[in-house]
């Protein structure tokens, strides 16, 4: 079973979690949070989730990291967690993050999955444009891939589009 770590417990990370949660997609010990706003903490679904006091904390115990962060704090948290993240698979929502820069930061092996949702996301009505990535090996596609469609419809599409 996979394990997760959630960096950044805002809206959309907020409706990934509870549409994972809702479809029994992984238990909620199975899923491991930061945020720079402990009070995150709190929300539903993250107060039934292991707490990390930081990011490295929560990465380091996870097979698959979702980086539910804003584009101008990601150069930011990619510095932050580089080291532990080889071997990993990145899961990114920010726009204008490419596959290239999260792998160039990573320095080594990381596999990247990414993802533009729309807001009806939080309304579990959402629809998301996911890239295509024929590295990632199929299991871990598709447990990236159902993180969002427990939210809504999934399109995939070449990720250069």
């Amino acid at each position: 079973m996979k394990k997760l770590a959630i960096i950044g417990l805002g809206n959309m990370a907020t409706a990934i979690a509870k549409g994972a949660m809702k479809n029994n997609l992984l238990p909620s010990e199975n899923v491991f949070v930061f945020d720079v706003n402990k009070e995150a903490f709190q929300k539903d679904p993250f107060d039934k989730m292991e707490h990390c006091e930081t990011e490295v904390e929560a990465v380091s115990k996870a097979d698959v990291i979702l980086l539910a962060v804003k584009p101008q704090i990601f150069p930011q948290i990619m510095e932050i967690v580089a080291d532990v993240a080889v071997g990993k698979t990145i899961v990114s929502s920010a726009a204008g993050i490419t596959s290239k820069y999260i792998k160039e930061q990573i320095n080594g092996d990381v596999n990247v999955f990414l993802a533009m949702p729309n807001t009806p996301l939080l309304l579990s009505e959402g629809a998301t444009v996911v890239g295509e990535n024929k590295e990632l090996e199929k299991e871990t596609f598709d447990f990236c891939e159902s993180l969002f469609s427990c939210a809504g419809i999934v399109e995939i599409v070449p990720e250069d589009k």
